[in-house]
């Protein structure tokens, strides 16, 4: 694909009819294309390439013919929801891969094809397990005080929490500035807190929409009900970084590798190859990239 020059969707698919062989990746953003071309590589699969959404013109008005948000993942499905009509849903040359998201607590099932998604509700859920968070602990923060599972059992229902009042705000249509949490967590060794109530109080204050606030709170309390046992569909990617790295500041961890940024680092470098072939998505993705 020439660089530096959005490609229109149309193009794509002239281009797709070209080159059978064709085996492109698309995905949300930069971060999660390196993830992916790691993927490839390490599994010897060098004839594929990924992009980030920002490599294609998507218009506005293409989300909106297709129900979707005028953001990354909105763009990523409304391209292979396009290019689902312009080659035919059989094609395998483009594959479109977005973030789960809300859609387990609101029941959407997609059956992959050329738009897939991720097993839990980010990339980053793949790296929210003890195995891989112990690997943490030892080789990049150099200690044995904090394990996975201290981690998980502290975090997890904070983060379910957040991960539900972000949902409540994307229901109502509130289009809410995101608020961080830090003033409503305290740490008392070995627990920490979160004043949910104080928290839902000073975001929708500092949104000027307090007048929400009894509807949001009951969306709140209806949505928590319908939490399932498997908690990396309820977990946002940025609220696990950030407050893991909060949670790391406040245990006397350095605080160089504090910053959310470190820590993301830290944490995608632990995740093993071998591990990912376990999930749906990579033996899917493995498969969408043979050349018949």
């Amino acid at each position: 694909m020439t660089s530096g020059r959005q490609r229109k969707i149309d193009e794509l698919a002239e281009l797709y009819k070209r080159h059978p062989d064709f085996r492109d990746f698309y995905v949300e953003g930069l971060r999660d294309r390196e993830f992916f071309r790691w993927f490839f590589e390490t599994a010897d699969i060098h004839h594929v390439n990924v992009y980030d959404v920002g490599a294609i013109d998507v218009p506005p008005e293409c989300s909106r013919e297709h129900c979707q948000p005028n953001n990354n993942r909105g763009r990523i499905a409304a391209l292979a929801k396009t290019l689902e009509i312009l080659s035919g849903p059989g094609t395998t040359q483009a594959t479109c891969i977005i973030d789960k998201d809300f859609d387990s607590i609101l029941q959407i099932v997609h059956e992959p094809n050329i738009l897939c998604c991720t097993d839990y509700a980010c990339l980053e859920m793949y790296f929210v397990n003890e195995k891989c968070l112990d690997k943490f602990c030892k080789l990049f923060l150099n200690t044995s005080a904090l394990t996975g599972i201290n981690i998980l059992t502290m975090l997890v229902p904070i983060l379910q929490a957040l991960f539900i009042i972000r949902f409540v705000n994307e229901t109502l249509d509130l289009s809410l500035n995101y608020m961080s949490f830090e003033r409503c967590c305290a740490f008392h060794p070995p627990q920490i807190t979160f004043n949910e109530c104080e928290y839902i109080e000073r975001y929708l204050s500092k949104n000027g929409r307090l007048d929400q606030k009894d509807v949001f709170i009951k969306m709140v309390e209806e949505s928590t009900i319908k939490l399932e046992r498997e908690y990396r569909n309820q977990i946002h990617g940025h609220d696990f970084v950030n407050l893991i790295a909060w949670f790391l500041l406040k245990n006397g961890v350095e605080r160089k590798l504090c910053d959310p940024g470190v820590v993301e680092r830290g944490l995608i470098a632990c995740i093993e190859y071998d591990s990912l072939l376990a999930y749906p998505l990579f033996s899917y993705l493995t498969k969408r990239s043979i050349v018949n």
